[in-house]
């Protein structure tokens, strides 16, 4: 799946393929199940409902990896079970320990490819392809209207988006990889009596600096903060590092002085987080917060351990968009 962390000689190649292939992962699922069994709950933001679903039949469609023509396959699903296999004892020591202390370098690399490839590899992807060829068409022929065809010729089938978005999880992955890697590393918990969501779309992206009438998004911009739920009560945070810089420079100065005129304490227990790997105890507030991302961003489905869809209902009653989100704006 590209270069950077030389992912090929991960995966290989591997003959045969299952019918139903998963865009989340079902050990990453199964760590938001209900009581611990092979089910979750569901909200559908299309039809505005809830249901309980087996682990097996969420997040996945029917041959979600197979190119439009045979020839082309490259065993997609076959390739994400084998890095699924690398990397499932690590988040399981992950959450046994609730710790990222004791991860080796190689295992922070995998969990790093691994959230490459997650971004990647959901309907997030192709909505993308779709929204943005449907965009440029509509520029398009609002300045070449005498061409009566040229839409035929720019429009992208439902199969030629899906092909690209397998040719792009196969060559990017590797590539993204360093940027969460160079990203500062942390763990957050939540409260005893506080889930976290999961989405058809886990990988969530939020940056603190604003850059208006542009995208502010991006895995590499300053500023990115990424969230990755790895259950119902632990999840991954990928910070900027010159953000956190920013706050250990902020300590510095601060240590500098004779008499300090601020409390750092609140700094430093930030800090903490990624120089010392404690883990953080996120308040309701920052569970609310990283479940709004998750419904935010997501393409059509979140997951939980409960029912309690509150958040989810009061979101898409402010902003019914919420239900099928735009995911770039054309001016």
């Amino acid at each position: 799946m590209g270069g950077g962390l030389n992912a090929t000689t991960l995966y290989g190649n591997i003959m045969g393929s299952p019918k139903k292939q998963h865009f989340v992962s079902q050990f990453i699922l199964r760590n938001f199940s209900i009581d611990n069994k092979d089910q979750l709950w569901v909200y559908d933001k299309w039809e505005e409902k809830e249901y309980k679903s087996s682990i097996r039949d969420s997040a996945s469609e029917n041959y979600f990896y197979e190119f439009s023509k045979d020839e082309n396959q490259t065993n997609t699903e076959l390739k994400l079970s084998r890095l699924e296999s690398d990397c499932k004892s690590i988040f399981k020591k992950i959450i046994e320990e609730k710790s990222i202390k004791s991860l080796t370098n190689v295992e922070h690399l995998m969990i790093c490819l691994f959230s490459a490839v997650q971004y990647l590899r959901t309907n997030k992807s192709r909505e993308l392809i779709e929204q943005m060829n449907k965009g440029l068409v509509d520029k398009v022929l609002e300045r070449r209207n005498l061409i009566d065809d040229f839409e035929k010729i720019m429009n992208l089938s439902k199969d030629e988006i899906r092909d690209i978005s397998i040719i792009e999880l196969n060559s990017s992955a590797g590539k993204l990889a360093p940027y969460f890697v160079e990203k500062e590393f942390a763990l957050a918990e939540s409260l005893s009596d506080e889930y976290f969501y999961i989405s058809d779309n886990p990988i969530t992206l939020y940056n603190h600096l604003p850059r208006p009438f542009r995208g502010n998004l991006g895995l590499k911009l300053k500023g990115i903060e990424i969230q990755f739920p790895i259950s119902s009560k632990l999840c991954i945070v990928f910070m900027c590092p010159d953000v956190v810089n920013e706050v250990r420079l902020s300590i510095a100065k601060a240590n500098s002085y004779k008499e300090c005129p601020v409390d750092m304490r609140v700094a430093e227990e930030y800090l903490a987080l990624f120089d010392d790997c404690i883990c953080a105890k996120f308040t309701r507030e920052n569970v609310e917060y990283h479940n709004s991302l998750q419904v935010n961003q997501s393409s059509r489905y979140i997951y939980s351990c409960t029912n309690n869809f509150d958040l989810v209902k009061d979101m898409i009653k402010s902003d019914p968009e919420l239900k099928n989100p735009k995911r770039i704006d054309f001016f």
